[in-house]
């Protein structure tokens, strides 16, 4: 399931769709891949999950998990 946000628009400055993702067993899409380490926040804009993608975040990158583990991506 695609939902939108509550506080921004659905295309952003380069008219990509901006859409949060549900899979059917329940599973926050965007979530999970912050959480992952595979996607990042960005907290300078406001959006209906920013405290939680910021949260997520933040334990990622504690734990140094994805984009987080310098060993697995040095950038």
């Amino acid at each position: 399931r695609l939902t939108g946000d509550a506080y921004e628009d659905s295309l952003d400055k380069y008219g990509r769709e901006l859409k949060y993702v549900w899979r059917e067993d329940g599973l926050f899409v965007n979530a999970d891949l912050i959480e992952k380490g595979f996607a990042f926040a960005t907290p300078q804009y406001k959006f209906e999950y920013r405290d939680k993608f910021s949260a997520i975040q933040e334990l990622a990158e504690d734990n140094k998990i994805g984009l987080w583990n310098p060993e697995k991506c040095n950038y």
